[in-house]
């Protein structure tokens, strides 16, 4: 009778784990939004529809990669963004042309190839949940980071090799190859 319990729990502890891991994968929350969210992928990077603004949308984690992402967990590393990523201003999909304004704080972590990201003006949001936070956590190879130069919210001053908050001269995130400016008035959040 023991042996029954204990495989009819062990059988719902999988069945509970499954059901979270296929909610979590297909209800990603990203820039505070939990709905159903069009994702797609365009010469090599993944991006996400955001609900409510028309024609725009965000790099997320690329799609053929880890669809969930947990502390303590890694993901194939053959499935990630690797070498150098050059995210464009806009992306076509389905016939339209949307705009590239926000990075998802997940999209590029535990990018173990990752080399090179350079980050277009139309970006004007970085992370989740209204803070920044280091996106590139876990990027040992991540040796060069470029903002554009007319970035409305973002630089990248004085080849720095890092993302600066414009306004509040706030260094967001960095790689092995960066140079902390003489006017950083703050690091991260």
């Amino acid at each position: 009778m023991f042996k029954k319990l204990l495989s009819a729990a062990i059988i719902f502890g999988c069945i509970v784990a499954a059901s979270y891991a296929i909610y979590s994968a297909t209800n990603e929350v990203c820039n505070g939004e939990a709905k159903q969210l069009v994702e797609f992928e365009n010469n090599g990077i993944s991006y996400r529809m955001i609900p409510g603004n028309d024609l725009t949308c965000e790099v997320i984690r690329y799609k053929r990669g880890c669809e969930i992402l947990r502390k303590g967990k890694k993901c194939d590393t053959s499935l990630q963004y690797k070498g150098s990523v050059a995210i464009p201003e806009s992306v076509s999909y389905n016939g339209k042309e949307y705009r590239v304004t926000s990075i998802c704080g997940m999209a590029f972590k535990y990018c173990d190839s990752l080399t090179a990201v350079f980050i277009p003006a139309s970006v004007i949001k970085i992370g989740d949940n209204e803070r920044d936070e280091n996106i590139f956590e876990y990027c040992p190879l991540l040796e060069k980071i470029v903002v554009a130069h007319n970035n409305p919210v973002y630089d990248s001053r004085e080849h720095c090799n890092a993302i600066v908050k414009t306004a509040s001269n706030t260094l967001v995130a960095g790689c092995k190859n960066s140079v902390i400016p003489a006017d950083i008035e703050k690091i991260g959040d």
